[in-house]
């Protein structure tokens, strides 16, 4: 039984790759977050994920649409989410990388009831740092 919740990034991660996996596939958001969902619910306390990861997909998708239409732009609009979420902090800088990560060292000892919002708040500042160019494109090489 997990002892934790989901920390904020891995939260963000979720809701952009369920948004590019819905472009790519054209499968339902509430299908992919219940597959994501499966794979998460074993590490961390499921304090309504799945649903909450919908909505925040659905609201980036919303969000993106009303600046891109190409769906091969809003892929790799979120690509490059998933990049900068992974790679960077909030304020732009690089994350330290430490020795011992993954689900197993990651977690917070209380659920967040505004990861919605925080996670929108993550994908309005990675708007502003990229079109301010300072976070770079990831590499084509670049994967989970």
């Amino acid at each position: 039984m997990p002892r934790k919740y989901m920390p904020q990034d891995v939260f963000d991660m979720g809701a952009a790759l369920i948004a590019k996996l819905h472009i790519s596939t054209d499968e339902d958001i509430s299908i992919l977050a219940g597959k994501l969902h499966e794979n998460y619910r074993h590490s961390y306390i499921d304090d309504g994920l799945q649903e909450d990861w919908a909505e925040a997909a659905q609201t980036l998708l919303t969000l993106a649409r009303g600046r891109f239409s190409d769906a091969s732009v809003l892929f790799g609009l979120f690509r490059h989410m998933m990049f900068f979420v992974r790679e960077y902090n909030l304020d732009g800088s690089r994350k330290r990388r430490r020795i011992f990560g993954g689900t197993w060292f990651s977690g917070e000892r209380s659920p967040n009831p505004n990861r919605l919002k925080d996670c929108l708040r993550t994908y309005m500042i990675f708007n502003v740092l990229v079109d301010s160019g300072q976070i770079p494109f990831p590499p084509d090489d670049w994967s989970l």
